[in-house]
């Protein structure tokens, strides 16, 4: 089964997406101008098939390319080789990994 969630935000002060797995409300996305910030509120894990994550997309081609990321975490198992990118999409995949209210992930971009 998939689910797709799909909304337009505008970066600003404060949480853009509370919702960000299929409008679940125990994930939220804070974007800022040149990183990520993901927040967990409960326990669980997610289910392990080959991609279980999100994708944030650039649709209008806004910013500058994206060149690389870092990452700053304390989900155990996640690492640098679950972030995917392209020039304008970034896309994490949480494959079989466990969180908890105190998780956290931050992915900070960089552009060309």
């Amino acid at each position: 089964m998939s689910n797709y969630f799909s909304t337009t935000v505008t970066v600003g002060e404060g949480v853009e997406v509370s919702g960000v797995a299929a409008g679940s409300t125990y994930v939220s996305a804070d974007f800022s101008s040149d990183s990520l910030f993901i927040d967990f509120n409960t326990s669980t894990t997610w289910t392990t098939v080959n991609f279980n994550g999100f994708r944030f997309m650039d649709l209008n081609d806004t910013f500058d390319d994206i060149s690389g990321f870092s990452l700053s975490t304390n989900m155990a198992g996640l690492n640098a080789g679950d972030i995917s990118f392209t020039e304008n999409s970034m896309s994490v995949n949480w494959n079989g990994l466990f969180f908890n209210s105190s998780t956290y992930v931050e992915v900070a971009l960089i552009f060309a």
